[in-house]
């Protein structure tokens, strides 16, 4: 699925709400970066380096919320049962030149337990 982003575009699908981030989504935005990194990359990367990410969520949580704050745009999903965010993703202007009205997508990160769902 392609979504296109426009201003403040709300997308909500069966029980997920597509949404842009705000300051106040910083810790789960840090929570959702350290935690998918792990269960991810624990076969790839040092779990003590990915522990480390889970361990500093607090110190990432304000680089995050400064990074929201300036300007920098993510793109988050919120599970409406649990009302928890478990989908996140990082965009910003694209970075060549053929296309300057668009975005580009940078990273997409996904708690394991909403990887492969339909």
């Amino acid at each position: 699925m392609l979504l296109m982003i426009l201003s403040h575009i709300i997308y909500e699908m069966s029980n997920f709400l597509i949404r842009k981030a705000i300051a106040d989504d910083a810790y789960w935005i840090a929570y959702v970066n350290a935690h998918t990194r792990y269960t991810t990359y624990k076969w790839l990367m040092p779990e003590k380096l990915l522990q480390t990410r889970i361990d500093t969520i607090e110190e990432r949580t304000a680089k995050v919320r400064d990074s929201i704050l300036e300007g920098k745009e993510y793109l988050v999903v919120d599970n409406l049962d649990t009302k928890d965010i478990v989908w996140m993703s990082i965009y910003w202007n694209s970075r060549n030149d053929k296309y300057p009205d668009s975005w580009e997508i940078y990273a997409i990160y996904v708690l394991k337990d909403y990887q492969k769902h339909d």
